[in-house]
C-alpha cells in the first residue's frame, strides 16, 4: 500500500471502502464490484458526518438511522465505517458500540475481524483485544459494550453505534448511552435496526429519527439483492413471494 494511496484514503471513506477485501459466502470479494445501490446511499448520508467527525468538526447531520432487513450487511457496512475513522482521523478518538448481549455485540467485531484478516495492510494498523478495536497509530479505541454486562457506561463517545436496536430489551441501557453521546456536540451517532414492533421505545424513537430534520433516515425494506429467493422459501417452507414478504420484518 503507497504513501498516495493512504493519503486518498484518508480523504475519502469511500475510496477505503470501496478497496477492501470482503469475505462473503462466496469467498472474498472486492467491496466495489458487490456494493449495492441502497448501501451507497446510505453512505452517501453517513460519510460527510465521518469526515467532519475525524478531522474534529461539527457534522452536518449528527444523528443517523440505519433500518435494514436482515442480512442486509449493516455490521459489515459499519465496520468498515469504524476502521476508517480509527485509521484516518486526525485525532484521538473515543468511539463505542452498544449491543443487547454478548452475541449481538459480537456480530460487528467478527465484521470487523473478517476485514481486517482480508486487508493485511490495515491489520497492521488496527488490532482486537477483546471488546476493544484499537488503533495504536491515531491512539483511538471502539469499545463494545453489552446490555447483559455489568459495568460502567458512563462514557463521552465521540462516535456511538447503537447496533440492532429492536433486539435491546432495557430502554435505559440504551437511553443511557444515547444521553452520553449527546455530551459530544461534535459526535456521531448511528443507529441500525430491523423495522422492529409497532408500539415498542423502539417504535417511538423510529418515529422520532423518522420525522425529526436532525437526523438523516434511511430504510430499506426488501431482503438485500445477494440473499436467495428459493433459500428464503425454503427456510420459510412457504412459496418464494410469501416467503420474502415475510422476510420484510425481519
Amino acid at each position: 500500500m503507497n504513501s498516495e494511496t493512504l493519503k486518498q484514503f484518508a480523504q475519502s471513506p469511500a475510496a477505503f471502502r470501496e478497496s477492501l477485501l470482503i469475505p462473503t459466502g462466496r469467498g472474498e470479494r472486492l467491496f466495489a464490484d458487490i456494493i449495492a445501490p441502497f448501501q451507497r446511499e446510505r453512505f452517501a448520508a453517513l460519510d460527510p458526518a465521518l469526515i467532519a467527525v475525524a478531522r474534529g468538526e461539527r457534522p452536518p447531520i449528527g444523528r443517523h438511522w440505519w433500518e435494514a432487513t436482515k442480512g442486509a450487511s449493516k455490521d459489515t457496512d459499519l465496520a468498515g465505517c469504524l476502521l476508517w475513522l480509527l485509521a484516518f482521523t486526525d485525532r484521538p478518538l473515543d468511539c463505542q458500540v452498544g449491543a443487547a448481549d454478548q452475541d449481538q455485540a459480537d456480530e460487528l467485531r467478527k465484521a470487523a475481524k473478517g476485514i481486517l484478516h482480508s486487508n493485511e495492510w490495515l491489520a497492521g494498523a488496527i488490532k482486537i483485544q477483546g471488546s476493544m478495536i484499537l488503533s495504536d497509530r491515531t491512539d483511538s479505541t471502539c469499545e463494545i459494550v453489552a446490555a447483559d454486562v455489568t459495568g460502567s457506561h458512563g462514557a463521552r463517545p465521540d462516535v456511538l453505534i447503537l447496533n440492532e436496536l429492536s433486539h435491546i430489551a432495557k430502554d435505559e441501557f440504551a437511553a443511557n448511552l444515547m444521553d452520553n453521546a449527546s455530551k459530544v456536540p461534535h459526535g456521531l451517532v448511528v443507529v441500525a435496526t430491523n423495522a422492529g414492533v409497532l408500539d415498542s421505545w423502539q417504535h417511538k424513537w423510529r418515529e422520532l429519527a423518522r420525522n425529526s430534520a436532525r437526523w438523516s433516515f434511511h430504510k430499506w425494506d426488501r431482503p438485500a439483492p445477494w440473499l436467495d429467493a428459493a433459500e428464503l422459501a425454503e427456510e420459510f417452507h412457504q412459496p418464494v413471494h410469501a416467503a420474502v414478504g415475510r422476510r420484510l420484518g425481519d
